[in-house]
């Protein structure tokens, strides 16, 4: 038996010893295919690296008390705050349109003590409110320069609220997009959301919209976000070594032009889709490095795009021809102080003098009318930065980035129509991308993530070339195949997509749409029980989203489980009381458990909603 146990040992042995090397020998692969930019490019900074500690914006303020308190200010000083520690900037009485009513609801905000409460009704039409959804607001998103909008938390899942302030003109409305599509309360705000507003955050892995708030660092972003993480400057400081180089900390302006304009496009440059490199996480970036080592930004060609997108000014500057005929000379910081804003009275001369920095003398050579020039106090801005209504957030104006040499109404030629083989993205950093850089994988990923936002089948195929080719050199890689899935499903391959998603979840069995997407093709396919156990999975990660418990009490309905319907149901309504399809669920469970009295005090409230299908609800109880 002895020498039994021993040879058994030698073997456990042995193959542990080989799984380690193996998995040694998979990390030197995987290291060596995907390095880590923090590590490996060439930088004198000396705080790109990924051991090197953030410290927080009261450490730097300690030396740079005046830029700090500036900067305090200034609207990315004030990009995301608790609303308990702010001072309010909205209004509450009726002029600010407090309540109003949109979409069939009358929203209202409300103040308890220090807390703001937002509220959803629904009224029938003699005033009778039929249901009301209120919850309390934790942070605000926006510094209230053109408005702000407001985050709703539970157990660190964060959603974004239907009512937001629009300051230019002092009003309450609905949310950005709300309009197109309610989402009442349940809007989930995500990572690549939360990276340009907060300072840091940590995701919860695997989720869509779950964050460890302790580690809300900082809350708005803050000084470390364009200089780089601040411990190597900071104990230098403290330990009487002032002066001399400047490696331990970034100076934006001191950067070669792609890297100077990296650290404001890490923000500004949204595009039409953001794709994290292969391996490579939205927070690992650092200032004075190329973000295109880090994460993948496509924008639709102009012929696709109208023109005044809120999110646009980065594209439209470099389409300039002061940017492009500039050698590299001009971004952001050229005209803007990210330190501090000019006063209200001094705003005009103060960007005249950053056009005068290049077009001196410019007031000699404007052609304008002398009358117009005057009447504008000799505004550049007035005929070449215009600002006009943006096209996609309501109330707002934004100034038009192009720099146009002559003032002109916007074009009202609406934007081009795809064509079956046109590639509707293209990468912004194109021109710095080295040969072996995974730009395919990316664009595909871009691609089917349009696909799904405009519900088109073209984009889709055009993805599914490039993830299929993608999958074969790197098969479990989690991010291209939840893209594959979700281009199968928009070309209607339900089989192959949902495959795909249990491929994904082999691996990651909590990822949170890979578990969506797989429970609803499998309910697609009349796969119930397959259905039901995503659906489960899918709530135990993410428990507060009411279209998976409505979807798996429908299926438990199915099954004529119909206490398990009522339950799910319940906790549908709960979350979103504007769910009709829920309450009808609870009419037909009520009738098929024979408790006829809660199915017509259930049917009274969605009789009170006016809903299209009144007479087929009705005829349940005269067939049940």
């Amino acid at each position: 038996m002895r020498g039994w146990k021993r040879k058994a040992f030698f073997v456990l042995v042995v193959i542990s010893l080989g799984a380690a090397g193996f998995l040694v020998w998979k990390w030197r692969i995987e290291s060596k295919d995907n390095p880590d930019p923090r590590l490996t490019y060439s930088t004198t900074y000396r705080n790109v690296r990924p051991n090197v500690a953030y410290v927080g914006d009261e450490r730097c303020a300690a030396c740079h008390e005046d830029i700090a308190t500036t900067y305090r200010q200034h609207p990315m000083g004030q990009s995301l705050g608790v609303l308990e520690e702010t001072t309010s900037i909205e209004r509450l009485d009726q002029s600010a349109d407090n309540p109003f009513e949109a979409l069939g609801f009358r929203y209202q905000v409300l103040r308890r003590g220090t807390n703001m409460i937002h509220q959803e009704s629904r009224l029938d039409a003699k005033g009778k409110t039929l249901s009301t959804h209120q919850a309390e607001v934790q942070f605000y998103i926006g510094s209230g320069a053109r408005g702000r909008s407001y985050v709703v938390g539970r157990d660190g899942f964060l959603s974004e609220s239907p009512i937001s302030w629009y300051s230019h003109k002092e009003k309450w409305d609905l949310s950005p997009g709300y309009r197109n599509h309610n989402r009442h309360f349940e809007r989930p705000i995500r990572t690549d959301c939360l990276f340009c507003h907060a300072n840091q955050i940590q995701p919860v892995k695997d989720t869509m919209n779950r964050f460890h708030l302790p580690d809300l660092k900082g809350q708005a972003i803050g000084c470390e976000r364009c200089h780089g993480p601040g411990d190597l400057h900071v104990r230098r400081q403290e330990n009487g070594e002032g002066g001399g180089t400047r490696e331990d900390i970034v100076h934006p302006g001191h950067l070669a032009p792609m890297l100077r304009d990296a650290v404001c496009e890490q923000c500004h440059l949204q595009g039409e889709g953001r794709v994290p490199r292969r391996g490579r996480q939205l927070w690992e970036y650092r200032p004075g490095l190329p973000l295109h080592l880090f994460l993948a930004a496509f924008v639709r060609p102009a012929e696709f795009t109208d023109e005044f997108r809120a999110v646009g000014q980065v594209e439209q500057m470099t389409a300039s021809r002061c940017y492009q005929q500039s050698a590299g000379k001009m971004g952001c910081i050229s005209c803007h102080d990210p330190h501090r804003l000019p006063p209200a009275d001094g705003k005009i001369a103060y960007y005249r003098d950053r056009c005068q920095a290049c077009h001196e003398p410019a007031t000699k050579d404007c052609l304008a009318p002398m009358p117009d020039r005057e009447k504008s106090r000799n505004n550049c801005l007035a005929c070449h930065m215009q600002r006009l209504q943006s096209s996609n957030i309501a109330h707002t104006a934004i100034t038009d980035h192009r720099i146009v040499r002559r003032r002109a109404a916007p074009s009202k030629k609406p934007p081009r129509s795809f064509r079956p083989d046109d590639v509707p993205l293209v990468h912004f950093h194109g021109k710095f991308l080295e040969a072996g850089d995974d730009v395919e994988r990316e664009l595909g990923i871009a691609l089917a993530q349009l696909a799904r936002d405009l519900k088109r089948s073209e984009p889709a195929r055009l993805a599914l070339q490039r993830l299929e080719k993608s999958l074969q050199k790197w098969p479990g890689d989690p991010d291209a195949l939840l893209a594959k899935g979700i281009s199968l499903t928009m070309l209607k391959k339900t089989h192959d997509a949902l495959e795909t998603f249990v491929t994904l979840l082999a691996d990651h069995p909590d990822r949170e749409e890979g578990l969506v997407w797989a429970a609803s093709l499998a309910q697609a396919l009349g796969e119930n029980d397959k259905a039901i156990s995503y659906w489960q999975r899918a709530i135990a990660v993410s428990p507060y989203v009411s279209e998976n418990h409505y979807a798996l009490g429908y299926l438990h309905s199915q099954g004529k489980k119909w206490k398990e319907a009522l339950l799910e149901s319940r906790k549908a309504l709960q979350i979103n009381p504007a769910r009709l399809d829920a309450r009808k669920l609870l009419i037909l469970g009520y009738l098929r458990l024979g408790d006829r009295k809660r199915a017509q005090e259930e049917f009274d409230v969605f009789q009170s909603f006016g809903p299209p299908d009144l007479a087929d609800v009705k005829a349940w109880f005269e067939n049940p």
